[in-house]
C-alpha cells in the first residue's frame, strides 16, 4: 500500500472552510440578538397595553389611580417623549392592586423596594402613569437600534 497515493484535505481548504463557518455562525448570532431586542420592546409594549386595560378598569370601579407613591426620580430620560397633555406628577402604578396580570417587566427588586418602603432614588424598573394624560411609562426603558423607548408607540396632542 502506497501512503502517497491517500491523499487528505489540505490546510488551505481547512482553513477556508473554517472562515465560512465563522461567517455564518456570526451572522447567526447578530439576528438573533436582533430579534431578542425586538422581542423585548414587543414585551414591553404588551405589558403597556395590558396596564392601559387594567388601569382603566380600577379607575372606572375606584375612581382613582391604583398607585403608590409619586415618583420624584429623575426622568429626563421621557422629556423628549412626553405626552403634552402631562402635569409633572407621575406614580408609580401598584399593580399587586390589579387583579390577574402579569408583566415582563417592572414587577421585580425596584418594585419591591417600593412595595416595602424604601425611598424612590434610582428605581428604573417599575412602570409610572401622569396623574392628568393617565399615560404609562417604563422607566428603564427598552433599548433598540440605539435608541431607548419607554413608551407605547403613539404620537399625542395637545388637548386644550
Amino acid at each position: 500500500m502506497n501512503i502517497k497515493s491517500n491523499k487528505g484535505i489540505s490546510l488551505t481548504s481547512l482553513i477556508i472552510a473554517v472562515i465560512i463557518m465563522l461567517i455564518i455562525s456570526g451572522s447567526l448570532v447578530f439576528n438573533n440578538v436582533e430579534k431578542l431586542k425586538i422581542n423585548n420592546l414587543k414585551k414591553m409594549y404588551a405589558d403597556i397595553e395590558i396596564l392601559n386595560t387594567k388601569v382603566l378598569e380600577y379607575y372606572s370601579n375606584n375612581k382613582t389611580l391604583p398607585i403608590l407613591k409619586e415618583y420624584t426620580s429623575d426622568l429626563s430620560m421621557i422629556s423628549g417623549i412626553r405626552n403634552p397633555n402631562d402635569n409633572n406628577k407621575y406614580f408609580v402604578i401598584d399593580i399587586e392592586s390589579m387583579q390577574n396580570i402579569r408583566l415582563n417587566y417592572g414587577y421585580g427588586n425596584d418594585y419591591s423596594k417600593i412595595k416595602n418602603g424604601q425611598p424612590l432614588t434610582n428605581l428604573k424598573d417599575v412602570y409610572i402613569i401622569n396623574q392628568d394624560s393617565h399615560t404609562i411609562y417604563y422607566v428603564k426603558g427598552i433599548e433598540f437600534e440605539n435608541r431607548n423607548y419607554y413608551r407605547e408607540n403613539t404620537e399625542y396632542e395637545k388637548v386644550i
